[in-house]
């Protein structure tokens, strides 16, 4: 074995894939079902304008990966992609005022981004080039795409690197030894656990995120707005999500419902009389500053991890950067390098 890819997530999934296609000799290790952890959970939003706060690098990422979406699509197939656009909704004075100012720096910076009028919103940002992607169509086709190009998928959990004269020896699994030269850790919010993949515990947290849906007509795009958001699927409306530090605890709970119903009934009214057909929670994968862990850490290791609720949107760009990384490149990382809190102090989120 050439690479061991760490995580059967998306990032994982289409990470082994990439590298799979250079010529390498891939196996990907998984904990669980591949692609039923945060993949799963996920919505599918490719918000790349709408997540974005400023331009910098995270927006550059957003951007490119938004940009490899339709050729992944046409790739795989039917994956449930449309560019169908983003609207933001702003209630209040302070929300208007925020969305004014998001309208004006991504005009700035020749992105299509237009204010626009809402019945029952007091302002509205209309971003037409974000969109969406059926995260469940995706991580089945990333699955079948995978055993068409013969990558296998062992069912273990990752405990430990092991090394040997400043090299990469093997993956420890919970059964075996697999020995490797190179390894990609994307196993989510469980990569800290790894020993040996240069993630301190304290780097990276799982956030639960708790969604709802509704089998009622969908809206035209996605709608944001009274903290939430509301995405279209045919016949369904998803409705997310919470964003809880309860550790690994995947539970949904009743406030997290009402709370989704309020933001359901806030962005499509029409839902407010409907009782919700389901109700999930996934662990998003959070970095203390809240951008991706992406680069190297020891020798022959590669991470991959901390996207939080971009994963979906990123994992086309960043299984391009994991090839670069594995392969001995050297792309300009410094702002997701995984070191960087040490280096720079950044204190965790309260």
């Amino acid at each position: 074995m050439d690479v061991a890819v760490i995580g059967g997530g998306v990032i994982g999934l289409l990470s082994a894939l990439r590298l799979a296609q250079r010529g390498h000799s891939v196996r990907v290790v998984e904990r669980g079902e591949p692609g039923r952890e945060a993949s799963w959970a996920a919505a599918g939003i490719l918000g790349a304008q709408a997540e974005a706060k400023a331009k910098g690098p995270f927006l550059e990422l957003c951007l490119r990966s938004r940009e490899l979406y339709p050729a992944l699509a046409e790739e795989l197939g039917d994956i449930g992609f449309s560019r169908c656009g983003v609207l933001r909704l702003a209630f209040t004075e302070e929300e208007a005022e925020q969305i004014r100012e998001q309208q004006a720096w991504q005009s700035g910076a020749g992105l299509r981004a237009e204010l626009v009028h809402h019945p029952g919103a007091r302002l509205a940002l209309w971003q037409p080039d974000d969109g969406v992607v059926d995260n469940r169509k995706l991580t089945l086709a990333l699955r079948s795409a995978l055993d068409g190009a013969r990558v296998p998928v062992l069912r273990a959990r990752a405990v430990r690197l092991r090394f040997g004269r400043d090299a990469l020896e093997a993956v420890e699994t919970e059964r075996e030894v697999l020995p490797t030269r190179r390894a990609v850790v994307a196993a989510g919010a469980w990569s800290a656990e790894i020993g040996g993949s240069g993630i301190a515990t304290d780097e990276l947290a799982p956030v639960r995120g708790q969604m709802i849906a509704y089998h009622a007509p969908p809206p035209a795009s996605v709608v944001f707005g009274g903290g939430g958001y509301a995405v279209p699927r045919p016949g369904r409306v998803l409705v997310g999500a919470t964003m809880e530090r309860e550790g690994f605890d995947r539970r949904t709970t009743p406030e997290g419902l009402a709370w989704l119903r309020e933001v359901a009934a806030r962005l499509l009214p029409e839902l407010a009389a409907l009782q919700p057909a389901e109700h999930w929670a996934g662990l998003r994968p959070a970095s203390r500053d809240g951008l991706p862990l992406l680069g190297r850490t020891l020798p022959g290791v590669v991470v991959a991890t901390g996207h939080h609720r971009n994963g979906i949107l990123l994992a086309p760009a960043t299984a391009e950067l994991v090839v670069q990384l594995v392969e001995g490149a050297s792309p300009e990382l410094r702002a997701f390098a995984p070191g960087r809190f040490q280096e720079a102090g950044v204190a965790s989120p309260t």
